[in-house]
This record gives C-alpha cells, sequence and structure tokens, in this order.
C-alpha cells in the first residue's frame, strides 16, 4: 500500500467535488493513514446535485467565474432556457441492416429502461428518432444563434470568438444520423463545417479533423 510505504503525503484532489460518493471516501481514508498528510481539493463543481457536502469546507479560496470571465480566462457565460415542451423523445433501435427494430418512447419508458436497453445493445445500434432528432438539432441551432448574438466585438467590430454546437449522440450510428441531418435542410451545414468524432475512428482521420476543426468560423462537432 502506498499508504504504508510513504509516510509524509501531500495529496493533490482534483475534481474534488467526487470526494462525496462513497468509494472516494474510501480512498481518501486509505491515503489519510500516511503519518502526515496535506491535501488540496481543487474543483469547479463545489455543489453537488445530490446536495452531499464536502468535508473540506469552508474553501480557503475561491476565483469566481464573474473574476475570470473579466480576467479572460474563461469566455463570456450566455444561458438560454429552450423550450424543450414540445419535443416528444423517441430513441430507435436498428439491425445490422440499418432496419429499425423497435421504437422506445420516452415519455412511456423510464430513462433507467432505455439506459439499460443501450447499455445491452453496445455502440452501434440506438439512434434518436428522426423527428426528435431535428427538433433538439433546431433548438441547439436557435440557441447557438442567441449565443453569437451575444459575443463581444473587437475594435473591428468582429466577433471575439465563434461559438461552437457540440452534438453528443448515444451511439456511433446516432452520430452519423446526427451529422447527415446538420447537412440537410433547415440547417445545411457543409461537410467541412463539420466533425464527425467517435471511437471507430482510426488515428488518420483524427488528424485530419483537428486542423479543420480549428480553421473553422462556424460549424458543429457530434
Amino acid at each position: 500500500m502506498l499508504s504504508d510505504a510513504v509516510h509524509d503525503l501531500v495529496l493533490l484532489n482534483d475534481e474534488a467535488h467526487n470526494a462525496a460518493a462513497e468509494q472516494y471516501r474510501e480512498v481518501l481514508k486509505l491515503l489519510g493513514r500516511s503519518k502526515s498528510v496535506a491535501r488540496v481539493d481543487l474543483t469547479a463543481t463545489p455543489f453537488r446535485l445530490d446536495k452531499q457536502d464536502l468535508d473540506t469546507y469552508p474553501p480557503i479560496y475561491e476565483y469566481h467565474i464573474q473574476q475570470a470571465m473579466k480576467d479572460g480566462v474563461v469566455k463570456q457565460v450566455v444561458v438560454t432556457k429552450p423550450d424543450i415542451a414540445g419535443v416528444k423523445l423517441q430513441y430507435e433501435e436498428w439491425d445490422e441492416n440499418d432496419q429499425v427494430i423497435k421504437t422506445l418512447d420516452a415519455e412511456e419508458v423510464p430513462w433507467e429502461q432505455i439506459e439499460q436497453e443501450l447499455r445491452r445493445g453496445g455502440a452501434v445500434r440506438f439512434v434518436t428518432a428522426k423527428n426528435a432528432r431535428k427538433q433538439q438539432l433546431q433548438i441547439a441551432q436557435s440557441c447557438m444563434d442567441y449565443q453569437r448574438k451575444c459575443v463581444p466585438r473587437n475594435e473591428r467590430a468582429e466577433p471575439a470568438w465563434e461559438p461552437l454546437l457540440l452534438v453528443v449522440a448515444l451511439s456511433q450510428k446516432d452520430a452519423r444520423q446526427m451529422y447527415e441531418t446538420l447537412q440537410a435542410a433547415p440547417f445545411s451545414y457543409k461537410r467541412e463545417q463539420l466533425l464527425l468524432v467517435h471511437s471507430k475512428q482510426d488515428e488518420v482521420e483524427n488528424k485530419k479533423a483537428l486542423p479543420a476543426g480549428a480553421t473553422q468560423r462556424r460549424g458543429a462537432e457530434c
């Protein structure tokens, strides 16, 4: 054990909001068996959704988001609250021939059950249903258009940066469908404005994608 072999231990605990989890606490407890321990917790997420408190409060130093934006460390935060009530979220399970086997309705099936279906199905069988996919992308596009209007301008009246639309897919097939949908109306992105990224891409494709993405002024990543 590390705690038995090392007498003086300084622990830098990044993502420290995870320290409230039971297994995480157990690891910290084992490391704390050293004779002399200094522990520094670092996190940008000091409040957990489950309301569990961290054991290192109060903090010794806080760097607020407002100051970070003023210092130019992070970009200006733009908060939107899109209307998603009209989206009927559905998922489709496809077979090896890309034919729909069944449709899972999020309104009728608990997310936990859908998640189990995804885990059993692997990374290739599930996609977002066509109408739901289009609706979600339209909402995301409207949020990005609003954010683009909020971007500060430089002395030449040019935007300081260009917002990027990041689309997280259910599976590789779902990512491909998102990719194709964004190239069709009403989005009409050009292929060179989009980056399709998934775990089955080879290193050559990844190397081609990185410089292409860095030079695009408007685009999305799936």
